[in-house]
């Protein structure tokens, strides 16, 4: 507890401290809560890419193991990627198939952007030794209170897996 003061030392100086406590938590609060709200909206975001991970894992293995068309392998990685601030809608969904890393040169067989690829059955046409990448993607939206730090984060989650049957 704190030290009263002693009726017969010093009152005045016991005046003199009344609102110190008040005035240095008036100074380190804004501080404070702005690291609360901080840690509070990147964590926001971390759990959104976690999430997105997720669900581009969930829509890969479904694509894998099921007859799946790039509509069902998009509606099962947009489910499984649905979090805080974060709809199934708002997640975009490009799917390859290679035996490779995609790179800038691939054409994606699933693009949740363009309907005319949504029949696409991925595996069907597959050879020995490919890879089903599914592309999770999301612009994450961010503002701190107290501070002028806002911004879009464009986040990403990979699930990759083998093709285990072939047309």
């Amino acid at each position: 507890m704190g030290e009263r003061c002693m009726p017969a030392i010093s009152r005045r100086r016991c005046r003199e401290e009344a609102g110190a406590a008040a005035v240095e938590f008036a100074l380190v609060a804004p501080i404070l809560f702005s690291l609360v709200f901080g840690i509070i909206g990147f964590g926001f975001v971390f759990a959104q890419e976690l999430s997105l991970g997720n669900g581009a894992r969930q829509g890969a293995r479904f694509g894998v193991v099921n007859d799946a068309t790039c509509q069902d392998i998009t509606d099962q990685t947009r489910s499984g990627a649905e979090t805080i601030n974060m709809t199934a809608a708002n997640v975009q969904v490009v799917v390859y198939l290679n035996s490779s890393e995609p790179d800038a040169s691939d054409t994606s067989i699933c693009d949740s952007s363009d309907a005319s690829k949504s029949a696409n059955v991925p595996c069907q046409d597959s050879t020995t030794g490919d890879n089903l990448y599914v592309y999770a993607r999301f612009v994450s939206d961010i503002s701190v209170p107290l501070l002028p730090i806002s911004g879009q984060f464009p986040l990403q989650g990979t699930g990759v897996f083998r093709c285990e049957f072939s047309g």
